[in-house]
């Protein structure tokens, strides 16, 4: 695992157990998110385990790129104003980048 991947398990733990974060963990997964989607960091193909995905609603075998946009939309809950949540444009993003 990558550094950031172990911080996302460390996040990912913590909102488990208490279906909250900090702030400066809100933070980290919001730096982490926006690197992503403006192409700042490559993606990362690494799976998150079951029982992490289970916890955030995310199909068996979701990347760890789809856990930090997931646990930011379970913290925030906020839709975006096209009605997506960040995890659907994380996903159409990665198809694009799949089919060229």
């Amino acid at each position: 695992m990558t550094a950031t991947e172990i911080a996302l398990a460390d996040i990912a733990e913590e909102w488990i157990a208490a279906r909250q974060l900090p702030n400066a963990m809100v933070q980290i997964l919001a730096k982490n998110h926006a690197a992503h989607i403006q192409g700042g960091q490559p993606f990362s193909p690494s799976i998150a385990p079951r029982s992490v995905c289970e916890e955030l609603d995310l199909p068996q075998g979701s990347t760890w790129m789809e856990v930090n946009a997931a646990l930011l939309d379970a913290h925030s809950d906020t839709v975006r104003a096209d009605g997506t949540y960040r995890r659907d444009r994380l996903n159409a993003i990665q198809r694009l980048l799949r089919n060229s």
